[in-house]
C-alpha cells in the first residue's frame, strides 16, 4: 500500500466486543468510546503506510493519535481489513518498545500543575478538595527532539486552558503544540 501527500494509513484495534454481566444478564458491548475498561485506547494504532519522502514516522511504528483519527469518517476497507487515513497533524507521538515516546515536531506532552488548595488562617479548606489544578499552567514531561529551548521539567504557561488531554497506560497527559506555549516560568 502506498500513500501520498501527508496522509498515513493506520490500522487501529477498534470495536472489540466484550461480554459484561449487568444484573445477572450477560450483554455484549462494543468499544465505542475513547477509553476502554482496560485503560487501552483507540488512539493507538500501527502505521501500515507512510507518505513517500516522510522519514520520521514509518511503517510498523506504533503511534498515538488524536481520537478523531480513528473515526469512521477517515476509515476505508481493503481486503476485509479496516484502515484509516490520518494526516500528520493528528499523529502526536511514536510509542517505543520500552514505552518511551518520540514526539511529533511541535508536540509537547505535559502534566497539569496541582497545588495545595487555599486554606483560611485556621486551616479550613476553601475548596472541597485538598488540592487544585493551576489553570493554563503545565509541566513538560516529554519534549520533541528539536524542542526550541524548552526542556523536561520546565513550567509552561499555555495560551488557553483548552489543551488536548489523553490517557496512556492509565496516566493522564496533556498535549500542547509549541504555537500555544506563551512562556516558561519558575
Amino acid at each position: 500500500m502506498k500513500t501520498y501527500n501527508d496522509l498515513f494509513i493506520i490500522k487501529y484495534d477498534i470495536g472489540s466486543i466484550r461480554k459484561v454481566e449487568v444484573g445477572g444478564v450477560v450483554i455484549e458491548i462494543a468499544a465505542e468510546c475513547n477509553m476502554d475498561i482496560r485503560g487501552n485506547s483507540d488512539q493507538i494504532g500501527v502505521i501500515e503506510s507512510a507518505p513517500e519522502g516522510h522519514n520520521y514516522f514509518k511503517k510498523g511504528d506504533t503511534v498515538l493519535t488524536h481520537y478523531l483519527a480513528s473515526g469512521s469518517d477517515k476509515s476505508f476497507e481493503y481486503e476485509e481489513v479496516v484502515y484509516h487515513r490520518v494526516p500528520l497533524s493528528l499523529i502526536f507521538l511514536r510509542i517505543n518498545d520500552d514505552n518511551t515516546f518520540d514526539l511529533n515536531d511541535k508536540v509537547y506532552v505535559c502534566e497539569e500543575i496541582v497545588v495545595d488548595a487555599p486554606k483560611t488562617p485556621s486551616g479550613i479548606l476553601l475548596t472541597p478538595f485538598d488540592d487544585k489544578r493551576e489553570p493554563m499552567r503545565l509541566r513538560a514531561l516529554h519534549v520533541p527532539k528539536f524542542s526550541r529551548g524548552i526542556v523536561v521539567g520546565d513550567k509552561l504557561i499555555s495560551q488557553d486552558d483548552y489543551q488536548y488531554t489523553f490517557t496512556y497506560d492509565k496516566k493522564k497527559y496533556i498535549q500542547i503544540n509549541y504555537d500555544h506555549i506563551l512562556a516558561t516560568y519558575e
